[in-house]
């Protein structure tokens, strides 16, 4: 018997609310860097990403640490003077460097294996650096040890403020994001890292129910994806798969690797459909057959002084629950009587919305609200209850104008998913 309804079980704890930026704060920067008051500039924009955590900053006076996850990012003034527009006595220009440890290596004197050294800086290499790039990957000794971090260093005349908030947008999530993947792949020693807090043993309870019961339901969804040979529910059960387990479950290091790597697979619209359902069936029966001990080794709990996430529009809410073109095809579905499709698909479009963006208060709970109405009901009840709420919220919170879509638009289903189809060879 096919699948009757989904579980959507809360997240572990609530999510901070990020302040929302002030881009009025953005735009002094600019105008200070302009007007030749660099160091001020800087300042200006830190406050601008961290307004909550440095409005008494002085990058002349002492440096300033960012944790972000497992990431500590350290921001300091280096050739420092009091006149940010001049060099320091020594005749060297003033600089401001970001950068954050990784690993470090172990010496082969101590009697480690270093043969799986290369292979971590060849794949932290080829992750993480990137041609035209401004903080790239380094490997480079300090006393005793050979460390790889991120790094980014720049003349405060020539750092605007646009380069410091794209530095600050992408090398705390890498460095967040590679730290713990690569020690333990490649049994390396961490570095400079920020502890994670371990979960309680009801926390973890949990968890472990969650994860289980929801790749279970993965595969009896993708048991349904098969009967059918429909692209478009493809897309769905794909987009479903990572964001919704992201969202609900704090993961870190190895796992939460490995899923990445398994989604840019199944989750590639560019693939051949029966490799991403190969690739997704694969990844589906390796997270069912994780022990206890494993998924614990990869849940924790991290700070993040900057927003992981994107920060969520009217425009957003609008184009993914409002009336274009993939809520049509649920239209549509709903119509017919494929509940299943429906219901799915909305429950898809709140997962996607709520696992890569950050929203108000007000809204997240909105969202929050919706999906809870939805859990444990029969799809037909689930369709109606997400049905009427995603149309109360665009009308609530939805805009169509004036405001940016950041990141990934498309949404779960994207702009090529329309048509159900054949998998093709």
């Amino acid at each position: 018997m096919a699948i009757q309804s989904l579980a959507l079980p809360k997240p572990l704890r609530d999510r901070k609310e990020f302040t929302r930026r002030d881009f009025a704060l953005r735009d002094q920067a600019i105008s200070e860097f302009e007007s030749g008051r660099q160091l001020d500039a800087v300042h200006t924009t830190l406050r601008y990403l961290l307004s909550e955590l440095v409005e008494q900053v002085d990058l002349a006076t002492a440096p300033l640490c960012v944790v972000q996850g497992s990431a500590r990012v350290r921001i300091e003034l280096l050739n420092k003077s009091r006149d940010s527009g001049t060099a320091d006595g020594s005749g060297h220009v003033p600089e401001l460097r970001v950068r954050s440890y990784i690993a470090r290596l172990k010496k082969s004197a101590t009697g480690e294996d270093l043969s799986q050294v290369p292979a971590a800086l060849r794949f932290f290499l080829s992750s993480s650096a990137g041609t035209g790039q401004l903080a790239q990957p380094r490997l480079g000794a300090e006393g005793e040890h050979e460390l790889i971090y991120l790094d980014y260093r720049d003349p405060l005349a020539l750092l605007h403020p646009q380069k410091l908030i794209e530095v600050l947008g992408r090398l705390p999530i890498d460095a967040d994001r590679y730290d713990q993947w690569i020690a333990q792949q490649f049994n390396l020693e961490a570095h400079d890292r920020e502890p994670l807090g371990a979960l309680t043993d009801e926390e973890f309870n949990h968890s472990y129910a969650a994860w289980q019961a929801h790749w279970a339901a993965l595969d009896e969804l993708q048991t349904e994806s098969r009967r059918r040979r429909s692209v478009r529910f493809l897309n769905f059960l794909a987009s479903f798969s990572n964001s919704y387990i992201s969202y609900c479950l704090p993961l870190v290091g190895q796992l939460r690797a490995l899923l990445a790597e398994a989604a840019d697979v199944y989750n590639n619209r560019d693939e051949n459909p029966d490799k991403r359902d190969n690739a997704l069936a694969k990844c589906i029966k390796s997270m069912r057959a994780l022990s206890a001990e494993e998924l614990r080794a990869s849940l924790g709990h991290g700070q993040f002084a900057l927003n992981p996430l994107y920060e969520g529009s009217g425009s957003l809410l609008s184009q993914i629950l409002g009336a274009g073109q993939s809520m049509q095809g649920t239209a549509d579905a709903k119509a017919s009587g494929r509940s299943l499709d429906a219901a799915f698909e909305l429950i898809t479009n709140y997962a996607y919305l709520l696992a890569y963006h950050s929203w108000p208060a007000e809204i997240e709970a909105s969202l929050r609200e919706a999906l809870d109405a939805a859990s444990d009901k029969p799809w037909r009840e689930a369709a109606e209850s997400l049905w009427s709420h995603a149309n109360a919220c665009v009308k609530r919170f939805g805009s169509h104008a004036g405001e940016n879509v950041d990141g990934d638009s498309d949404g779960p289903d994207g702009a090529e998913g329309e048509e159900d189809g054949a998998y093709q060879d």
